[in-house]
């Protein structure tokens, strides 16, 4: 990060947050929780499966606000 102000590149809000206050948080929550490869595959199939049902909604709000009923 220091390098980037340095140089006066912009940081974008993920990056500063990465660089400034994921380290401390995983120290204190002890690491970032244990997700199983299978558990993180299903995860992504389920997402695949509801963009693929809603994928024929044009209004952009419309189909967000589906997905996370």
């Amino acid at each position: 990060m220091a390098l980037l102000r340095h140089l006066q590149m912009s940081i974008t809000p993920k990056g500063h947050f990465v660089g400034c206050h994921a380290v401390p948080l995983l120290r204190l929550h002890k690491g970032d929780g244990i997700i199983a490869e299978g558990q993180g595959e299903r995860a992504h199939q389920e997402e695949a499966k509801v963009d693929k049902r809603l994928g024929g909604l044009r209004d952009y709000k419309m189909r967000e606000t589906s997905k996370s009923k």
